[in-house]
């Protein structure tokens, strides 16, 4: 199976054939949440690139101008109930290193549109369900759009990567109780969720996170 494209595909294969042992992708989704599961939610990919690299390929590439969540955005300006209101880019460049930076902001009238930019599958990877003891988030990480995924053989890009994946949600309500993954913590109202793309990650089918607020 050849390498599946999700959003940022495109940019960390050219990256890695350029063997750049320095790269560091941050990589950020905000959701905030109101009572009635409308909202809004801000995307941000942080692309960081040590000095020493071909200029004339990294050139090529043209950075600046080719934003890494364009198939992300297409897509939220394709569906129902969500507007876009932030669809950019910046630089950040030192003499250390080179700094891109991309955004997508959006807002959302109810579940089912976030669900459709932010997941793979716009029926599956996040839901809202009542309890008798609250209302229940669940996620599943593995379903999120902001990763890519690979056979066995593609996975030695990632020896070239550094990849990290936060996603935080500010509740309407305090949380009172999170997943048992290890990868959040929360804070009153909000809470983060903190994890590293690697082999690991893609091992397991699914990565639950939920919290009861």
């Amino acid at each position: 199976m050849r390498l599946l494209i999700k959003n940022l595909g495109w940019l960390l294969v050219l990256l890695s054939l350029l063997a750049l042992t320095a790269c560091k992708i941050d990589m950020e989704q905000e959701i905030w949440l109101n009572k009635n599961n409308s909202g809004r939610a801000a995307v941000k990919v942080a692309l960081n690139i040590a000095m020493g690299y071909d200029a004339n390929s990294m050139d090529s590439l043209d950075l600046g101008q080719n934003n890494a969540m364009a198939g992300l955005a297409e897509r939220a300006n394709n569906t129902e109930g969500v507007v876009v209101t932030r669809f950019d880019s910046a630089t950040d460049h030192s003499d250390e290193e080179m700094n891109y930076i991309y955004y997508l902001d959006f807002t959302f009238k109810d579940l089912k549109g976030l669900r459709s930019v932010l997941c793979v599958d716009p029926n599956r990877g996040m839901a809202i369900k009542k309890t008798w003891k609250g209302k229940l988030l669940t996620m599943d990480a593995r379903q999120f759009n902001l990763q890519m995924e690979g056979s066995e053989e593609d996975m030695e890009y990632f020896s070239f990567l550094d990849m990290n994946l936060t996603t935080t949600v500010n509740l309407p309500k305090k949380a009172k109780r999170i997943d048992k993954s290890g990868y959040g913590t929360k804070l009153d109202k909000q809470v983060i969720w903190k994890t590293t793309i690697d082999e690991d990650w893609f091992a397991e089918d699914s990565v639950p996170l939920s919290v009861l607020f």
